[in-house]
Order: C-alpha cells, then sequence, then structure tokens
C-alpha cells in the first residue's frame, strides 16, 4: 500500500497547494493520512530527522497538474 499511495502522490495526488510541484512535506503528509486508513493502522510512515519538508520530488506537466487540481 504504502508505494501505491507513493506513487499515486508523486503524480499529483499529494499536491495540496496545487502548485505543480510536489515536496518531501507534501509527500509525507499525503503518505502518513492514506497508508494506515488503508492497511487498518499496519503500516505508519515516519519520516527521519533532517527531514527537509520544502525539498521538490516531482514537478507536474500541465495536464497532471489540473487533473490532480480538478479532484
Amino acid at each position: 500500500m504504502f508505494t501505491y499511495f507513493l506513487l499515486q502522490g508523486l503524480a499529483g495526488a499529494a499536491d495540496s497547494n496545487h502548485n505543480g510541484t510536489v515536496t518531501t512535506g507534501e509527500i509525507f503528509e499525503y503518505l502518513k493520512k492514506n497508508v494506515p486508513q488503508a492497511t487498518n493502522g499496519q503500516q505508519n510512515p515516519r519520516a527521519m530527522s533532517g527531514f527537509a519538508p520544502s525539498l521538490p520530488l516531482s514537478t507536474l506537466s500541465r495536464l497532471a497538474h489540473r487533473n490532480a487540481a480538478g479532484r
């Protein structure tokens, strides 16, 4: 389930501010919310020390950005 939500998040589902870039902070918040729900608490993502929340991980195309914002 973790990998499923990671890929969904990188594809745009985690772009919470809808700016076309998914950051480490956005992906972590997305994973922290969705993975435990989908696994009935069996998986609980954690951040490591030195976590840089503003680091860009994924830049969305205009089409992906538009589709993610329309959810």
